[in-house]
Parts: structure tokens; sequence; C-alpha cells
């Protein structure tokens, strides 16, 4: 994409913020906020889809994988990075056509962010599930400190995004795994589960997460709750009829910082370390629940808490939940 048109676009994104247009879609001057730099680039790449399918409205996430790493036609990729950013795929504004909008946005720019490893921000949400595949787009960034030169680590801290419902773990850029929500495991089919990678180098981490329904079956003597797809034959008799499940579903959205590093000065005697609190900005666009009083989004529950010294980040990135 042109530099000229990424600039062009991400200052209509600036001036969207500035003139108070989140979150009603109207210009509120109560509303005028002026956005981090973190906060534009999220919000570019939040809405960038694959240049070779970009204007399709119904694309499904990437899952496509060669021995547990992204294959090319996945985003990001060297040949395109995240893709075309299409600003108008997330910025919200009042309709004034008599439809309803179907994509919400959400956004956390969050100043303060994480002084300390090992800490969490989790924000869970509801998702609209009337639609037959709803969708979140989930983009976390943050402005990373320069590091020492020489330094062979570039990245100075490193946080993690993980994406879950009761049926599903999405991972950074696409990598989506099955859990069964019955025994809270995954399946062990490798073909359908791989490994996730922990993205230990970029300093932008995106999920395009997939919401699955559950399913509603109906049998000859009641009706039961599947994962999947409804049995042919169960305790309960032949299958009758099956639908989805159209309720609203809960998606927990985690930040976690899996590495925070103290800024240290010494004049070879004395060395002090002082805290550097690294903030971050979270875009999360898709099919929200809304209140139909006002076409506001219900807000998300909040929690931040610290992971357990013994809980280390290998196994929470392999998707340990707590419940």
């Amino acid at each position: 994409i042109a530099t000229a048109a990424m600039a062009g676009a991400a200052a209509i994104v600036r001036q969207y913020f500035e003139d108070g247009y989140y979150p009603s879609g109207r210009p509120v001057a109560m509303h005028q906020l002026t956005p981090s730099a973190a906060l534009l680039k999220a919000m570019l790449i939040n809405s960038a889809k694959s240049v070779t399918d970009a204007a399709s409205v119904d694309e499904k996430p990437c899952k496509a994988y060669a021995k547990g790493l992204l294959t090319d036609i996945c985003v990001p990729n060297y040949q395109e990075g995240f893709g075309r950013p299409n600003i108008g795929s997330v910025l919200k504004v009042a309709d004034t056509g008599g439809t309803s909008i179907i994509k919400q946005l959400w956004i956390a720019d969050e100043t303060n962010g994480f002084v300390t490893a090992g800490w969490v921000h989790e924000y869970i949400f509801l998702v609209d599930m009337t639609s037959e595949s709803p969708i979140l787009d989930v983009t976390l960034v943050w402005s990373d400190p320069a590091p020492l030169p020489g330094s062979e680590t570039v990245l100075v801290n490193d946080l993690d995004l993980v994406v879950s419902t009761t049926m599903s773990v999405g991972w950074v850029n696409g990598k989506i795994c099955d859990i069964d929500p019955f025994t809270d495991d995954y399946f062990k089919d490798p073909a359908r589960c791989q490994k996730p990678i922990p993205d230990r180098v970029n300093n932008v981490e995106k999920t395009e997460f997939d919401v699955r329904h559950f399913i509603v079956c109906t049998y000859g003597n009641g009706e039961a709750i599947e994962f999947g797809s409804c049995k042919k034959e169960a305790t309960l008799g032949s299958i009758v009829n099956q639908e989805k499940e159209r309720r609203p579903m809960e998606v927990s959205i985690k930040v976690q910082a899996h590495r925070i590093l103290r800024p240290c000065v010494s004049d070879g005697y004395y060395k002090t370390c002082a805290q550097r609190a690294q903030p971050y900005s979270l875009v999360v666009s898709g099919p929200l629940l809304v209140r139909q009083s006002d076409q506001t989004i219900f807000p998300p529950v909040f929690n931040a808490y610290q992971m357990p010294s013994n809980f280390t980040n290998s196994s929470f990135s392999a998707g340990v939940r707590s419940r």
C-alpha cells in the first residue's frame, strides 16, 4: 500500500477520534480523545484483509497450516504484511440509511499498561450469535522502547494476546485451536490443532477469531446441547432436528505481560533501576452485543490479576484458562 494512502488513512482515523465519533458514531464533544500512535496502528491493522480476498464480505479466518506454521496464503506474510487496510470496516459511523450496523467497534488505549511481568488484563465481551459466522477481529499493539545498541533481543517488552470462548481458543495471527467445552481439553488430532507458537519478535499481535456456535439437538425423547454436531443416535433417542444456539456467547480477550524490562543506569559502582510502564492499545471489531435502547455495546467485564508463580507462560500460551 502506498505511503501516501496509509498516511491519509491514519489521518482520517485520528480525526475520527479527535472529533468524538467514538463510540456513538456521531461527533460528540465530550467523547473527543487524542489517540496514541499504537491505537492508530492497531486500527489500521485491524481493518486489513488479505489482498487476494479483501473484497469478500464473509471472509473466513485463515486456518491453513504447514508443520505448525501458517503458510504464505495466510496473513501476515512476507508478500503483503497484514494485507490491505479498509478503515471503513472499523470506523463506526451512525447509520442514516435505515439499516442496522452489524460490525461494532471497541477500543482500549491503555495508558498505564503493565509495570511488571506476569500480570494479565482480561476483557470479557458478549458476542451476538444471531449471524451465521460471527468473527471478531482483535488487534494488540504497543510502542516498544528502543533496545540497547547491539542487543540480540530487539523486542524489549513482550506482551501476549489470547482470545477464547468456552469452546475454542485462538492465538496470534489467526492460529485457532478447538477445545472440547465439556472436557476443557484440546482435541488430540494434530491435523485440527497445532501447538501455538508464541510471537517473541513483533509488537503487533492480531487474531481473526471465529466464534463457534453450540448446536441444539432435538432427539426423540428430549433436547441436548452438543459441540460440533449432533449424534445420529443418543441416550435420548434418534435425532429429529438440529439448529445453532443463538444466545449471546462470552468471549474472553486476555493481554498478558510476558516480559517487562526495567531501565537501569550505572556509574560503575552503583546501579539504579526504575519502573517504566508499558502502555498498549487493543482494538476489537465484530458482532459485539449492543443494547437495543441506544445501540451501544455492552461494556466488557474487566479483570486484572497476576498469574501464580508456578504458572509458566508456556502453559498460558497453550490455552490454560481460569474459570
